[in-house]
């Protein structure tokens, strides 16, 4: 297992490096900031130094030089837009997602678990049949497309919900309902065959044989086994959902990394654009990278393979 660890942790950190490297390259391939974001009639003199400032002098790999050292230090840079540190205006912005998210996960749970579950135990009935049809437009529907529904039929027709801002627990309902609609379907969807493929499974036709009661078969068989691949599904999902942030915050106006990200792109903030980047990408490796080692540790199966590819 410490093997295996140490593997999935390399993997993990060279996935990192491909990633700021790239974003890196490309923001910078899109030209010049300070062409871009001073007048045209600047002074060469200023722009020099500005881009001194920021960083930008010297060619493409002599720029990444530097920025890789400073961010050993921890260091990303200066805001272009305000001069503030790059990881200052990043970390404002970090708890209003990672409580979007949160909330999100949470009603997915209360709300794709169940219905997941019942749509197995109700295979091919009228129950499940619905439940599975509610659950692919969960996750068809563009979130843009159902976050703009929501805000016309609870915020402008009915009145009863606020549209934008982060004042009260109030303002959360809507984009949490936006940003958890895909995670909702999916997440039944992924639970009704985890559980018919247990269900299907030898030894819960033995457990039924044995006279035991269908609710023990349930409890002690089927969703024991059927949660190591929910689990592995929702590590992954954990990660993407900050991804699926960026249309639900810029939309209801959500002080969050997204919105964060699309603003400071428009702006040519590149230390932002980065720092935030460099923060989903690392939240998304680090959930991949649990999911792997609680896997590894929930299923012996994983270890065994390892040692012996050949079988």
């Amino acid at each position: 297992m410490p093997g295996f660890v140490a593997i999935k942790i390399l993997r993990a950190l060279v996935t990192l490096l491909i990633c700021v490297t790239a974003v890196f390259v490309v923001l910078r391939l899109a030209g010049d900031p300070a062409d871009m974001l001073l007048p045209e009639d600047t002074p060469a003199e200023i722009k020099a130094e500005y881009r001194q400032r920021w960083g930008l002098e010297g060619s493409i790999p002599e720029q990444f030089g530097r920025y890789m050292v400073a961010l050993a230090r921890g260091d990303l840079g200066v805001s272009f837009a305000d001069g503030r540190q790059a990881a200052e205006v990043v970390f404002e912005a970090m708890p209003n997602t990672f409580l979007l998210g949160l909330s999100a996960i949470l009603l997915a749970l209360m709300l794709g678990l169940p219905a997941g579950l019942i749509a197995a135990l109700r295979h091919n009935g009228t129950v499940d049949r619905l439940l599975m049809a509610i659950a692919v437009a969960g996750f068809s529907i563009p979130s843009f497309f159902f976050a703009i529904l929501l805000i016309l039929t609870f915020s402008l027709t009915l009145r009863w919900l606020p549209a934008a801002g982060t004042d009260t627990l109030w303002h959360m309902i809507l984009p949490t309902l936006a940003l958890s609609a895909a995670l909702v379907g999916k997440l039944a969807r992924y639970t009704r065959t985890a559980m018919l493929d247990v269900l299907g499974q030898p030894y819960m036709r033995t457990a039924k044989a044995k006279g035991l009661r269908h609710s023990a078969v349930m409890l002690r068989h089927a969703l024991p086994n059927a949660a190591v691949p929910i689990l592995m599904f929702l590590g992954i999902e954990i990660g993407l959902i900050l991804t699926g942030a960026a249309v639900v915050e810029t939309i209801f106006a959500w002080p969050g990394l997204g919105r964060l990200l699309v603003s400071s792109a428009a702006a040519r903030d590149l230390p932002v654009v980065q720092g935030v980047i460099l923060l989903v990408a690392f939240v998304i490796v680090l959930s991949n990278l649990a999911v792997d080692i609680l896997h590894a540790m929930l299923d012996p199966r994983i270890e065994l393979i390892r040692r012996n590819p050949a079988t």
